[in-house]
Formats: C-alpha cells, structure tokens, sequence
C-alpha cells in the first residue's frame, strides 16, 4: 500500500501561525480542545497512569473541532508521514470515531479512523489515489479496543507504508500489495481536525474515556513506548513523489511502456527522461543521508566531549566489600568506615572504581524505570520535558504556542494555556461566560480565549429628575447625582457654574439643580460699577480701576469736581475748602476759622460723615474768617 502526502498543488501552504507551534511535532488534541472546562458531556475520570487527567465523553459530548490554527499548522509543516497517538478506553458494544481530517467542499472524509468495539473491527476510511474516489481498509486482528480495557495505540501514515501499533503486540505493517488502492492525503487549505466524532453525525460519538490524544506531523519510526523482549523493525524515511491531481492523468507505469510508434520521436526520448528523474531523486536521498550524518557526527563529537568531562573526574563512586556506593556516601559498616567517597581529585584510601554506564541503558525517575529514548513530562513540573538518553536523564523547558489573545490557565497536571476559556485581568472565565466591562453600555463575552466588546444602545426610561447624571456602574443616567454644563456633581454638592463668576451659588439635589444669585451688599457711592470678573458693584477704587483706567469724580450741591480737585465749599465759600477723594480715608481741609476748623471731605461723590481734621500752620489760610494771629487747633 502507497500513501503520499503532500498539499494541493494549485494551493498555496498558508505560513505557520506562530513559531512556538511550528516548533512542536505534535498537538495534544485535549489540550487544544480543552476537554475540561465548560464541555458538556466531558466529566474527569480516573485514567492507567496516575497524575495525568482522564475525560470521559459521552451521548451529550457536542462535536469537537480543532481550532483553524492548528490546521494551519499541519499545513504550513508540510509532513512526511502523519501518526496518531492515543491511551483510551471504549465502552463496550459501541461504534465511534477516533480521528477524522475533513474539508467543507468534499463530500466524504479525507481521512476516517473508526473503532467499532461491537463488531471488533478497526477501520481506515479513505480517499484513493490518484482519482479521489472513496476506499477503505480493515486492519487485520479486528480493533484493540473491544476487550473494553485500556489500550495504547499509535498509527503512522507515511507514503509508502501504514504501521499500527497497540500495547505491546506485534506491529502490523502494511506496504504496496496486491491491487489495495493507494492511500492519498492531500491537504486542502480549508482543512479541519475532527475528534472524536464526525459534525452531524450523531452515531459516530466515540463512547469511553482518553487519557492521550496526539497527533505527529512526523509520524513514527518506531513503537513511541517501550516493550520488554520486543524489537520493532525500524522503518527508514523516505522522499515522497510528486502526487498529480485528483482526475489528473498519472505517469504511466515502467512495467508496461506503451508500443512506439512509427515515426514517434518521443518514444525513442521516454526512458532517458524516466532515467532521468530517479538519478534526480537518488541524488535527493544522498543529500538527505550526507545531512543526516553531519547531524549524528555534530551529536557524536558533543557526546565525546561529555565524555571527557566525566573521565576528568574519576571519584565517582567507590565499591566496598562487593557493594558499590555513590559520590558522597560514607559505608555503614565499620569495614567500610575508612571508604567513604571523598570529593573529587581528594586520595583514597582504596582505590576508587569508576561507574560506567551501559550504552543504550534506562534511567530512573523516582520509583520509575525509564528506557532509553523514552520521553515523560514530570509530576512536579509539567512544563519540562524530560528523556532518558544512555542511563542520563535530560530536561528542557516546554514551549508553550499562544493560539489566542486571552487563554486560560493551564488545566492541572498540564503546562500551557488552553483557548476553551479566557484569563483577562487575573481572573479566569468559561467560554461563553459574560466578562464585567469598565467602561457603562459595554457587553464583553468570552469566547474561545478572545475577549469580545460591543457598545451597547439601551432604551433608558425618562429619569424623573431635570439633571440625572451617568455613574460609572450604570448604563443609563440616575437622580444620584446631577449633570448640569456638562460636569457632574454628587447628590447635596453646592458649585459656582462655570462661567457664571460669583452670581450664582447652586446646589445639586436628587438629580435637580438649584441656583440662587449672590446677595450683594450695598456701595457707599453714588456711581458704583461692575467690573469684569465680578458679580456684585463696586465703587471706584475698592479694588482694580475702571475699563478706561480713570477714577469717578464727585458731585457736591451743584459743583462737580475730578478725582483730587479742590474747591470751595458751596455753603462757605470763604472759611471751607473741598477736596474730591474718589477712595477711602479722611480728607484734609486746609482752612481755619478762628480756633475750629471745618473740613469736608467727599468720597465717590458723597459727604462723609464728620471726619478728624487736621490744619497744619503751612495749611492756615487767613483771611477775613479767622483772627490775626490765630492758629488752628490740631
């Protein structure tokens, strides 16, 4: 049987999505489908290994598809062979699916696997190659999983052959045989994983409980676990041939050439071509091999250097009485008192025997036993990956992808973040969960690992208020607070509106404001002013100056006079004089009548009250009002 995979021809492979996916080899399908969180007939069970959760799918399971990317991400790895890892267990007397590669515009799968635990049969649907027409194949020694028991299964598909492998059986492999029709997998760029079930079809619900569930882009080489006294034979890679189109016109087989004809020029060309292009792809494979061993040299020469490094220090252990002890142990027994392990490079007391290890040996993790090549996620730290290389245990750090803006926390036992939910600001919701919004009239759902806002446009009931106010916890305006020019104010708040100056003093109650204008006291003038910026008038003086910067003058019975004019007092024009003061404080009358004196002083235009007066003798005026020699009182 023949299998070749490659992607459609007249399509282009779309790019990886993200670089820590491309990095991987293959896609934990509960993970990314996250099985544990908000699925409905998805429940935890107890599975064969301790530590790892199992999840038990059942009737109400919906139809689990895996997101875009990852089918983006099969494409853009553009693999040599497809395998399918799995540790389930079926319910007996059931049918369901196991895996399924689909396309919207093709009416039957790409690619079918079913187990049918009733019928104990395990089945490959399939598209044949190279017209496209459905086919199927029956692997033989019916399906693993109809004893009702768990069973670990891995599949590989690569172009020239198709190995099945489960528990600890032989592997069943199958190559070119007979007239099988060849198995193609083209890879439409609208390519869709299906799990578990096919859409729409509610009989294909496979019925039972994973525990793994992968899918390789690389395929398997060999048993991806290991079984004592079972070899497997060791499946080589091999370069896929260009397949042509479905309904495309293939090559013409070697075996039967068609007959020249006479006169045909392209008869006597056909085979150097043929010739041709199988030196082309023998030069292909010895290109491959040549970096194959560049690669093993590169990994020998750090293996001889890791080498040198232990053989640098040879206190790596000592052996006492027929009992070997590690580096650092001291013997419990009086005999072995004088061989303890000292540091290294320090003497001994006996000599020292160096631990060597078996090549090809296992490793031991905890109370496990590790083969050799086996790779294990520890319990304590699931986001390491751990491999047992020649009795050495080496851990590197998981990349984890970042398949959406939001995704939620890692299930338990788990490293990287799943996109069945959404973690947005330290909280983690279920898809499908409302997510609170800051911002009033904003509905945010969660769906998928994104995080989804649209502004919503409520109809508000009137608010039985003339101000009502918007708060940041509500959508629609309330009397809790008022809005008046655009600021809002809190419930009992007084202000001074904007631009109002000191006229106005309002008062915000239960959505309602209320403005009364300034009480303003009375002006001692007769010409008072408002002034820009003020609310109440002014006289002159008391405080800035007019617009035009000149003081207000004064009228006194009949007489009107500038700021600081002097003039004779109307009523007593000969012993009074009369000083305009447009501002505050006493004025001084520079006259004299006989031993008084009196003055009057004018500010803003009106007689002051009885001021103190004081006459200097450089101020008496004499004349007929006041007696020679006579001074005025001080």
């Amino acid at each position: 049987m023949c299998m070749e995979l490659h992607a459609c021809a007249h399509s282009r492979v779309p790019p990886c999505p993200t670089p820590a996916l491309c990095s991987l080899a293959a896609i934990d399908l509960l993970e990314a489908l996250t099985a544990s969180r908000a699925i409905p007939g998805v429940s935890p069970a107890p599975g064969p290994t301790p530590g790892t959760p199992a999840w038990r799918f059942g009737r109400r399971t919906p139809h689990l598809t895996l997101p875009r990317a990852y089918a983006v991400f099969v494409l853009a790895s553009a693999p040599r062979a497809l395998g399918f890892h799995a540790v389930a267990r079926q319910s007996p007397r059931s049918q369901g699916t196991l895996l399924a590669l689909l396309s919207p515009t093709a009416r039957s799968p790409l690619l079918h696997l079913a187990s049918s635990a009733r019928g104990d049969e395990l089945r490959l649907d399939y598209r044949a190659a190279p017209s496209g027409h459905p086919a199927s194949l029956v692997f033989p020694g019916g399906s693993p999983f109809a004893g009702g028991r768990w069973v670990r299964l891995a599949l590989s598909l690569a172009p020239h052959r198709l190995a099945l492998y489960a528990d600890c059986r032989p592997a069943v492999v199958l190559g070119q045989a007979g007239h099988r029709p060849r198995l193609s997998l083209h890879l439409p760029l609208d390519l869709q994983i299906a799990f578990a079930s096919l859409p729409g079809d509610a009989d294909s619900k496979f019925l039972g409980t994973w525990q793994t569930a992968e899918i390789s882009t690389t395929g398997f080489s060999r048993r991806p676990w290991h079984c004592d006294h079972l070899e497997d034979p060791v499946l080589l890679p091999w370069e896929p041939e260009a397949e042509p189109e479905p309904g495309a016109p293939g090559p013409m087989p070697l075996s039967e050439p068609p007959p020249p004809g006479p006169g045909d020029v392209r008869s006597d060309q056909q085979a150097p071509e043929e010739l041709a292009g199988r030196v082309r792809r023998l030069e292909g494979l010895l290109q491959e091999l040549g970096s194959r061993l560049n690669a093993l040299q590169l990994q020998n020469s750090e293996l001889l250097a890791r080498v040198r490094e232990l053989e640098a220090c040879a206190c790596l252990g000592c052996h006492c009485e027929g009992q070997h002890h590690r580096h650092g142990d001291t013997g419990a027994k009086d005999a072995c008192a004088a061989c303890p392990c000292p540091p290294c490079g320090a003497p001994h007391s006996r000599p020292a025997a160096p631990v060597t290890v078996p090549p090809n040996s296992g490793c031991q993790d905890g109370a496990t036993r590790r083969e050799h090549g086996e790779e294990w996620a520890p319990l304590a730290d699931p986001c390491q990956i751990c491999r047992c290389t020649e009795g050495r245990v080496l851990c590197v750090q998981r990349q984890c992808a970042r398949l959406c803006p939001h995704p939620a926390s890692p299930r338990p036992g788990t490293c990287c973040p799943v996109c069945d939910g959404c973690s947005f600001e330290g909280r983690d919701y279920a898809s499908g969960e409302p997510v609170p919004s800051a911002e009033p009239c904003t509905q945010c759902v969660c769906t998928a690992g994104e995080v989804s806002c649209q502004r919503l446009e409520p109809s508000c009931p009137p608010a039985p208020c003339s101000h009502p106010a918007h708060t940041p916890a509500q959508c629609c305006p309330t009397c809790h607070g008022c809005e008046f020019e655009g600021s809002v104010y809190q419930d009992g708040e007084r202000f001074i509106p904007r631009g109002a100056g000191r006229c106005l003093h309002c008062t915000c109650s239960a959505g309602s404001v209320q403005c009364l204008p300034s009480l303003c006291p009375p002006v001692p003038c007769l010409h008072p002013q408002t002034l820009p910026g003020h609310c109440c008038p002014m006289c002159p003086g008391h405080g800035e100056l007019p617009a035009g910067g000149v003081l207000a003058g004064c009228s006194y019975h009949g007489v009107t006079a500038t700021h600081g004019q002097s003039f004779a007092d109307p009523e007593d024009a000969q012993c009074s004089q009369c000083t305009c003061q447009a501002g505050s404080g006493p004025a001084i009358a520079p006259c004299a009548k006989a031993a008084t004196s009196r003055a009057r002083t004018l500010q803003m235009g009106r007689p002051s009250q009885p001021p103190r007066t004081r006459v200097s003798s450089a101020s008496v005026r004499r004349g007929p009002c006041c007696a020679p020699g006579s001074r005025a009182p001080r």
